[in-house]
């Protein structure tokens, strides 16, 4: 067959010879064309690929590997009864924030858009040192992390007064019929030394009951220790506790924050010495002495032990290990 002068039976199957072929490379053409195919993934947080299906994942990113975690570092704080300046920033891991929540004493302090702050403490010259509670929150989107709050404390200036009881142990707490006092040593009781209220002169409708505790100097804890009290010769009743750098004082504005209110039926503490105080944890600093303060009422205050009445507790403390 002559390709240039085909005969006419020839004709027919050289047209379906360029046929076949035309499909062929247009087939090949066609399957290039899709390997080349682009996507738009704007939006998208991920991508999940199965097989010929590709899925756009929106929504928060989840939380890196490991889980996100801050911690405040300290920069400066004051060194004597002066006060001073206290600078504190943020440091994070496995995430990175674009938003900071800080606290001092359990209400909004600083800026949300610095991973730093500053603050002025003022002078004291109280016969206690004055802690300050700082906290904090980072985030970004979904993700946050909240660190352990730090107490910076400026240190007593003399022997001022600064509060009820007027600072001063044994006290003796204004507007109750008397106060028992009690100067704990700084060892675990058992079953045969745990404190009996009984044995001090016996805890009345109107008493206050006050604890000295003081942790060593040079000490810190490496782990919580307890306080605990409950009835002791006469059924359960609620009442009402705090713990301060002054005896008598009743005051609520520090309860979460620092920690250091208890009411109910069973009184209880978590002690730490040193560091950075924990949630639910009371921080102490060495050195200084603490005034457990203890009353026969409700929070708000309503009297709960009958007129008359001696309404006893036993108290036990179990001191924070490495003190």
């Amino acid at each position: 067959m002559n390709p240039s002068n085909p005969s006419v039976l020839a004709r027919p199957l050289f047209a379906l010879c360029i046929g076949v072929t035309m499909l062929a490379g247009a087939a090949m053409y066609s399957s290039r064309a899709r390997a080349d195919v682009t996507f738009n993934m704007s939006g998208c947080t991920s991508v999940s690929v199965s097989g010929t299906q590709v899925t756009c994942i929106t929504g928060t990113t989840p939380p890196p590997t490991g889980g996100a975690i801050c911690s405040i570092s300290i920069g400066q704080s004051p060194n004597s009864s002066a006060g001073g300046n206290v600078a504190l920033s943020a440091n994070c891991s496995n995430f990175s924030p674009s938003f900071w929540s800080w606290t001092k004493n359990g209400g909004a302090f600083g800026s949300t858009s610095s991973s730093s702050v500053s603050d002025t403490l003022p002078a004291n010259s109280s016969g206690s040192s004055v802690s300050y509670t700082y906290g904090l929150t980072a985030c970004t989107g979904a993700t946050c992390a909240t660190a352990n709050p730090v107490a910076i404390s400026v240190p007593s200036g003399g022997t001022g007064q600064p509060g009820p009881g007027n600072g001063t142990f044994p006290a003796s707490c204004p507007g109750y019929t008397k106060t028992l006092n009690v100067d704990l040593p700084w060892n675990s009781t058992d079953s045969s030394t745990r404190i009996l209220t009984s044995n001090y002169g016996g805890f009345g409708a109107n008493d206050a009951l006050v604890v000295r505790l003081t942790p060593p100097a040079g000490v810190g804890s490496f782990s919580a220790g307890t306080i605990s009290m409950a009835e002791y010769g006469g059924g359960p009743l609620t009442r009402f506790s705090t713990i301060s750098t002054t005896p008598c004082d009743f005051s609520q504005g520090s309860w979460f924050s620092a920690y250091n209110v208890s009411t109910g039926t069973s009184l209880s503490y978590s002690l730490q010495v040193g560091g950075s105080q924990s949630a639910w944890v009371f921080m102490m600093i060495p050195g200084t002495s603490y005034y457990l303060n203890v009353k026969n009422t409700t929070y708000t205050g309503t009297q709960t032990c009958t007129a008359g009445s001696q309404c006893n507790m036993f108290l036990d403390f179990y001191r924070p290990p490495g003190t």
